[in-house]
C-alpha cells in the first residue's frame, strides 16, 4: 500500500491548538513533522522546528511591551528501504541559519547573545540488516 501522508505534532494538545494571541511568558517550542510515503517502501519528511523565547525584561521592568524572539528550521530527509539495505538522506537547516542572536538594553548596559549554528548539512547513510 502506498500513497499515505502523515503529520505530528509534539504539542498535540488542546492548549497547543488553542487561539493564542500574545506569546507565553517564558517560551514555546513547536515541532511539525509532514510525512509522505508515495510507495510502501519510501518515506519523504520534512520537519519544521519553530521557538518563540521572551527576552528578559529590564532590571525592576514590567513585562507589559516584552519583546520575543523567534527562530524556525526547517529538515528534510528520504528514506528507501529495500530487502535488508536502508539508504537515508538527511538535509538539515534547509534555510542555512547560520546563528540566534539577540540584544538587551537594560538602562546604561546592553547584553548582546550570539549563539552559533551549523549551517545547512547533507548526510547520506546507508545501513545493511545481516
Amino acid at each position: 500500500k502506498g500513497g499515505d501522508v502523515e503529520l505530528h505534532d509534539s504539542n498535540a494538545s488542546p492548549t497547543a491548538i488553542s487561539n493564542q494571541t500574545s506569546p507565553p511568558s517564558e517560551g514555546l517550542g513547536e515541532a511539525l513533522s509532514l510525512h509522505v510515503f508515495p510507495i510502501a517502501t519510501l518515506d519523504l519528511s520534512l520537519d519544521y522546528d519553530h521557538v518563540c523565547r521572551q527576552l528578559p525584561a529590564s532590571i525592576g521592568g514590567s513585562q507589559e511591551g516584552a519583546q520575543y524572539k523567534r527562530m524556525s528550521l526547517f529538515n528534510a530527509s528520504a528514506q528507501y528501504k529495500w530487502k535488508q539495505c536502508v539508504l537515508r538522506l538527511e538535509l538539515s537547516n534547509l534555510l542555512n541559519q547560520r546563528s540566534y542572536a539577540y540584544t538587551i538594553f537594560d538602562g546604561i548596559n546592553t547584553y548582546c547573545y550570539d549563539f552559533g549554528l551549523c549551517g545547512r548539512t547533507a548526510l547520506l547513510r546507508a545501513t545493511l540488516k545481516l
